[in-house]
């Protein structure tokens, strides 16, 4: 028998475990069941994964990869206002951001696992994106002059709390759109661009 590539054993490890998600939902799938659909023992799935919490985090590494690069690059260049519009439209659970596998998750300790990894990524993955924006605003003189890391940083730390508190359903719907509202316009008092964010402050407020 020829001899399986471990990628691709493990691409379809991650397949067979979203399947079973959506179809079950993540907290009723037991990695059993993963195996038993993709005919693999469980010391091939271990080799790969140590639980299906660890698939749970790749499917998040993936789906926010696939966010990212969705994204329209030559904004940055073009209008970093729009481009930071789409950044938070595209990162905010609230906002109606792709949530992917996210609504397979019932339980607390799972939709922890996946705001845990989400934050993880943004930061490893989007921040780079959201230093280049405002550092391109900054040149254009059309954000005031400030320290781009610690923006980034700054405005990742309160979009994490957002999604925190929409996924786990910890505000009430109108505190956590006051919430976004007081942050962005806060952002907007900062970067000095209080009436070019209107658009998102009425898509916030709406």
């Amino acid at each position: 028998m020829p001899r399986i590539d471990p990628e691709v054993r493990r691409q379809a490890i991650i397949s067979a475990g979203i399947k079973l998600f959506q179809r079950d939902g993540f907290d009723s799938v037991r990695v059993d069941d993963i195996l038993e659909l993709v005919g693999l023992s469980k010391g091939g799935f271990y080799h790969h994964f140590k639980s299906r919490e660890d698939i749970l985090r790749q499917i998040v590494i993936d789906e926010t990869r696939e966010t990212v690069a969705s994204m329209d690059s030559s904004l940055v260049n073009v209008d970093p206002v729009k481009a930071l519009t789409q950044l938070f439209l595209n990162g905010s659970i609230s906002l109606g951001a792709d949530v992917g596998i996210l609504t397979t998750l019932s339980s607390f300790s799972s939709k922890s696992v996946y705001l845990d990894e989400l934050e993880r990524q943004l930061c490893l993955q989007l921040k780079p994106h959201i230093i280049k924006i405002i550092e391109h605003g900054v040149q254009k003189k059309i954000f005031r002059s400030v320290d781009c890391d610690a923006t980034a940083e700054m405005i990742l730390a309160v979009n994490g709390h957002g999604n925190r508190c929409a996924v786990l359903e910890s505000l009430e719907a109108d505190k956590l759109k006051a919430y976004n509202v007081t942050a962005t316009e806060a952002l907007g008092r900062y970067l000095g661009i209080e009436g070019e964010l209107k658009s998102l402050l009425s898509a916030l407020a709406s």
